[in-house]
């Protein structure tokens, strides 16, 4: 009897748990189907979770000079439409500009990004389940600098300070978007991003510059930096960043 009972039992539960698999499978399998298109051409359903991953290359301004960045980033964020925001993570290695191998540190970017789409093409301008749009962006966030120690057998280079600073930017740039027709999960549309940024943060003060009289070094004092103007306090540092990545939405 308590044999019986035991069998009974397990043979229960064995039932339970396959129909709450098959039923879990059956209602993650129709959230998936909701997803599936039965006209390659019609309109596009953008919205969901995005995350992005690619690369970044710029020209960058930093203590009244200019350097090459080279990089890459990730993203990840949510997309409502033609709208979306994505929390950025990005990292340049300074270099000089030019054909050169010096390096004078690293670049550490985290910001938010706010981008639309001003013009969007569908599949009957781009083909089959594809479409492409043209966007704006506004961006803020923080960097990090951190310059690198000059060793003692290096070429004579200026010294990059470490240093972080808020910085605000502004881009625009263009996206293939290719939306997988019977998508099994993630994702269910794949596309690639090109855009430029123009990035503004303010310029760093020196603490202070020496100052000599006549051919004598010894003969040199520490005095208070002097005050910028306010048109190059107003612009403060400039650069321009290229980003291409790959978008993952689903």
């Amino acid at each position: 009897m308590a044999n019986t009972t035991s069998r009974t039992a397990a043979l229960g539960a064995t039932a339970l748990c396959l129909g709450f698999t098959h039923g879990a499978a059956w209602a993650d399998e129709s959230h998936v189907r909701d997803r599936w298109v039965d006209d390659p051409y019609q309109d596009h359903d953008t919205t969901g979770a995005e995350v992005r991953v690619g690369s970044l290359v710029g020209v960058l301004e930093l203590e009244d000079a200019v350097y090459s960045g080279l990089g890459g980033l990730v993203a990840a964020g949510h997309r409502w439409g033609a709208l979306a925001v994505d929390a950025e993570y990005g990292y340049l290695e300074i270099s000089a500009r030019g054909p050169s191998s010096v390096r004078y540190g690293a670049l550490h970017q985290l910001g938010v990004n706010v981008r639309y789409d001003v013009l969007r093409f569908g599949s009957r301008w781009i083909g089959p389940n594809s479409m492409a749009s043209l966007w704006v962006e506004a961006h803020a966030g923080r960097r990090f600098v951190s310059g690198d120690p000059v060793a003692p057998n290096e070429t004579v280079r200026a010294r990059l300070s470490t240093s972080q600073a808020t910085q605000l930017g502004a881009g625009f740039g263009l996206m293939f978007d290719h939306r997988i027709e019977q998508p099994r999960g993630f994702p269910n549309r794949v596309g690639w991003q090109l855009g430029w940024r123009v990035l503004a943060a303010p310029t760093a003060e020196p603490a202070g510059y020496v100052a000599c009289r006549g051919q004598v070094d010894d003969d040199c004092t520490a005095a208070p930096a002097p005050e910028r103007p306010p048109m190059f306090t107003e612009l403060g540092e400039t650069s321009l960043v290229l980003g291409s990545s790959l978008a993952f939405t689903w």
